[in-house]
């Protein structure tokens, strides 16, 4: 609860748009990345022997999602992308060790609350794994099935 309060207060200060839903709405446009980034430097601050790479956030943002959202229950640490012109939400998360998530957009909500295991046992039919590789390769996968 309170590292929920905490963070809560720090997002207050990077702009950020509250509903009455489980989700913190990042407001569109050029503000989404400084809101980003400003959530991960909390993120890091608090759990600062946790390793990540800020990268694959930062080339997601230079895609131009219009929407991002941050769960504070769900798929802890992932943050969700979505895009006008693609039927997927794009999952990533920062820290290492954990891989990027293509969710079915209409379904996003419902299936962000699943377990991991839960999705890849689905065989592809509503969510897809990209393992992050150091080549790079998981990125033009991304970009592949968003459509860029």
């Amino acid at each position: 609860l309170r590292l929920h309060q905490e963070l809560t207060k720090a997002l207050e200060g990077g702009g950020l748009i509250f509903q009455s839903i489980s989700w913190n709405v990042l407001p569109e446009g050029p503000s989404l990345s400084h809101s980003v980034n400003h959530y991960l430097l909390v993120a890091k601050k608090r759990f600062p022997n946790k390793a990540y790479d800020s990268s694959r956030i930062d080339r997601i943002i230079r895609l131009k999602p219009n929407k991002a959202y941050i769960g504070h229950n769900e798929f802890d640490g992932y943050i969700v992308f979505l895009f006008n012109n693609s039927p997927y939400a794009v999952l990533e998360c920062p820290w290492l060790g954990n891989a990027l998530y293509l969710l079915k957009k209409s379904d996003w909500p419902s299936l962000s609350k699943l377990p991991k295991s839960t999705l890849l046992h689905s065989k592809g039919q509503h969510a897809r794994r990209i393992i992050h590789d150091s080549n790079g390769k998981w990125f033009s996968t991304l970009k592949t099935s968003l459509g860029i």
